[in-house]
């Protein structure tokens, strides 16, 4: 028959291991532990406490003496020819690599080989086909994930999403510096429901019935961009509903009671703030426009408009209608005409020309007739603003008629010459001067001789010398007069000279 049971035994001992030193909660009473680090052995645990390790290595011993050299082996037979793993972009050629050598297509990720007698046999795939699902499950990333010239998409293809160095995301394109976000739309994807971004709510006209993503108090918010093809219509802030709704607005503001106004709100080709039957536009309160604004038609601003009144603005660029008779353009003194004085034309002063109504003076207040000139004058493109006038004179480019309607000469004369207060002269033997009179009478105390004429001033200046005195006069054909013969003038006697440059010619002589 059975004996009596034994006595329980003790518990089993364990030999832990680690490759750092034990600690007060490592093992229980009785366990052993291995630094796999510092090979030391701890243990055995007693109380809940691990006594000092003891080393399991031995320290080195000394160096033994060194053995004789033992005899050289016979050598062994040639190991097979080394193979190669070569790759490129494009597949192999017959040239490429030798016998037994691999090759590896980094474009289409196959692999060749090996290669034996000059040939390369069909490529494998490295890469199988797609799964139907990747089955990764949830994971956190621990460092950034490089996309490089890739696109993170659902399929593989180019249509996902694409960051470059910068930052700057591409929805379906590359993106482009400096826009941050840059969303691709194809030309076929156009209508109702296609906006590039679109914040969408479906359901009733309750707030409860659904939501979008801009939206506040009731109000469908979106950025959407459309075009309906040949409608040629676009919109970068559109704001639509399929339902039977008045109150949509590409943008929408709402009062401090939350009560909700549409910005730029359409109705029947309308657009207004806080109203929705507006004129084509309409601003009911202040704005700013900071570019350049053309109207096609009418400019119309009805407040304080008036007959004949002018547009005037203030320091602050503020506009107000004012009648003209109110506006300051500028001081100056009665009846003379004003001009601008400065660069940017902002003052008005007085310039050189009078008119009282009557006369008009150019560098004289006090004209007596139609029109006075004090100073000099050019007429004509080759004198104006390049050559001064002569002191007081008048230098005429064209030809100039007294009396005659079309001047064919210079100077075309209709009617007699008069003099007024010629010059009179007394004469004694030598030169004459006759500076830039045209008419000269001499007279003289003793008969006396002219042996000189002064030259003329102008190539054609004429000069007529009469003899008014007692005595007698001779001119002698001498130096630069050139005379058919000496011309002794008795009283009233004439004589008419040309200068033609060098020389006074002489035209007619009369002897009374």
């Amino acid at each position: 028959k059975d004996g009596t049971n034994g006595t329980n035994g003790l518990d089993g001992r364990t030999v832990l291991n680690g490759a750092s030193d034990p600690v007060s909660t490592t093992g229980a009473n009785g366990d052993f532990y291995i630094n796999s680090t510092s090979s030391k052995i701890f243990g055995p645990k007693a109380a809940g406490t691990w006594p000092t390790g003891v080393n399991l290595v031995g320290s080195a011993g000394t160096n033994g003496s060194s053995g004789s050299n033992g005899t050289n082996g016979t050598n062994g037979t040639n190991g097979l020819d080394g193979r190669t793993v070569l790759s490129g972009v494009s597949d192999p050629v017959s040239t490429t690599g030798t016998n037994g050598d691999f090759y590896i297509n980094t474009t289409s990720n196959k692999i060749f080989g090996p290669k034996a007698a000059g040939i390369w046999p069909t490529g494998v795939n490295l890469v199988g086909p797609a799964g139907s699902s990747d089955n990764l499950g949830n994971h956190t990333a621990t460092q950034n994930i490089i996309l490089g010239s890739n696109y993170l998409s659902g399929d593989g293809g180019n249509e996902g999403i694409k960051i470059d160095a910068l930052g700057n995301v591409g929805i379906g394109i590359n993106p482009t510096t400096p826009t941050p976000l840059f969303v691709y739309r194809p030309s076929s994807a156009f209508g109702p429901g296609t906006g590039t971004i679109i914040a969408y709510r479906s359901g009733g006209t309750n707030a409860g019935d659904g939501g979008s993503s801009w939206s506040y108090n009731n109000a469908d918010g979106a950025l959407r961009a459309i075009n309906f093809g040949s409608n040629n219509y676009s919109a970068g802030v559109y704001g639509s509903s399929p339902l039977t709704v008045s109150n949509n607005a590409g943008v929408v503001g709402t009062n401090s009671g939350g009560t909700i106004f549409g910005a730029l709100a359409y109705n029947d080709g309308t657009t207004s703030y806080g109203l929705y039957t507006p004129d084509r536009l309409y601003v009911g309160g202040t704005s700013t426009l900071n570019g350049v604004v053309t109207i096609g038609n009418t400019l119309r601003l009805p407040t304080g408009a008036g007959l004949n009144k002018v547009l005037t603005s203030d320091a602050l660029g503020n506009a107000s209608w004012q009648a003209l008779s109110t506006v300051a353009i500028g001081t100056g003194t009665q009846n003379y005409i004003s001009k601008w004085n400065n660069t940017p034309g902002t003052t008005l002063v007085n310039s050189i020309i009078y008119d009282n109504g009557t006369n008009v003076g150019i560098g004289t207040a006090s004209p007596q007739n139609k029109l006075d000139v004090e100073g000099g004058m050019v007429i004509g493109t080759t004198y104006a603003g390049v050559t001064a006038a002569p002191i007081n004179g008048l230098l005429v480019q064209g030809n100039v008629g007294l009396g005659i309607a079309n001047p064919l000469v210079n100077l075309a004369i209709s009617g007699a010459i008069s003099y007024d207060q010629l010059p009179q002269m007394y004469a004694s033997d030598g030169g004459l001067n006759p500076g830039d009179h045209t008419y000269i009478r001499i007279d003289n105390q003793v008969s006396t001789s002219i042996t000189s004429i002064s030259n003329g001033l102008e190539i054609g200046q004429m000069l007529i010398i009469e003899y008014i005195g007692n005595n007698s006069l001779t001119i002698r054909n001498n130096g630069n007069t050139k005379m058919a013969t000496d011309f002794t003038m008795d009283i009233d006697d004439i004589i008419t000279f040309i200068w033609n440059g060098s020389d006074w010619i002489e035209i007619s002589r009369r002897k009374n």
